[in-house]
């Protein structure tokens, strides 16, 4: 299993995790990393998770276009988003030193009053439906060996608002989740690479049919 290092106000902590285990998701839940790990949004947004690489650098995926965005020339610092990482091999990092770039508000600001998000449902446990200052703009369907596996609509966020999400589990369950919890993104085109990132990334985890078009 994957040992991580964490230096953190000149002390040292470290822990095993599972193999492919990402350290956001488990300070989330209040575990190591917890609380030694500095995190927001846990999708690249608000580069909250910004850590410096000690050791390991060599092991880890390239950068992916969230990284590259937030961080920019950073990366040849060192810098990586923990949030995009799921780790396979042991890693040393520290966030001592290290300033976040622009908050998620100053991002939302700067990118102006159009923003996108991505809806996704998944047919026979959850569907996600536009409600009032959500505006459809394109969907996708994704089909293997001939079933609708999932849909994802691109959307158009025009207001803070609750996103309705229905548990087609029996009897079905309706949530209302606040839409800052979901991704934005400041165009359409980011949004579908972002869709398209997405459905790889399911298919190479195997939670997708890859062979699917």
């Amino acid at each position: 299993m994957p040992k991580v290092i964490i230096h953190k106000d000149g002390q040292v902590f470290q822990d095993e995790v599972q193999d492919n285990t990402n350290l956001v998701v488990r300070a989330g839940i209040r575990k190591f990393p917890y609380p030694y790990l500095r995190y927001g949004c846990g999708m690249g947004k608000c580069a909250k998770c910004t850590c410096r690489i000690i050791s390991g650098a060599e092991n880890l995926p390239e950068p992916n276009w969230k990284e590259k965005k937030m961080l920019g020339e950073r990366l040849a610092q060192g810098l990586r988003l923990a949030c995009q990482l799921w780790l396979h091999h042991d890693v040393e990092l520290t966030q001592d030193g290290v300033s976040p770039p622009a908050s998620t508000q100053a991002v939302l600001q700067a990118a102006g009053d159009s923003m996108y998000v991505i809806l996704t449902s998944k047919p026979g446990q959850f569907r996600t439906e536009p409600v009032d200052g959500v505006r459809p703009v394109e969907a996708y369907d994704y089909i293997a060996a001939g079933r609708l596996r999932a849909r994802f609509v691109i959307a158009e966020l025009a207001q803070e608002t609750k996103i309705k999400v229905v548990d087609e589990a029996l009897p079905p369950v309706v949530n209302h989740v606040p839409s800052k919890f979901l991704e934005r993104f400041d165009s359409v085109e980011e949004a579908r690479a972002a869709y398209l990132s997405r459905v790889a990334d399911l298919a190479a985890r195997g939670f997708l049919d890859a062979s699917a078009g």
